[in-house]
């Protein structure tokens, strides 16, 4: 290989790996909004499986239409 050969393929080797390490950039990123994505969901099936909180008390009383004449 002469000098010219590996001036010319020096940038374009540099230029092949830096598109290899952005592709692997790219595939981390989407690796980790899918763990991302698994995680949120296993915290709501976690979340939907407690029982309800009873240290509050929640109460309502309801009426519909008039209350019946005592006979």
């Amino acid at each position: 290989m002469s000098v010219s050969d590996e001036t010319i393929s020096l940038p374009a080797s540099f230029a092949i790996d830096m598109s290899a390490l952005l592709a692997r950039v790219v595939t981390l990123r989407a690796d980790l909004d899918a763990l991302a994505n698994l995680v949120q969901g296993m915290a709501l099936a976690v979340d939907a499986g407690r029982p309800a909180s009873t240290a509050g008390s929640l109460s309502a009383i309801v009426s519909l239409g008039p209350q019946p004449e005592a006979v």
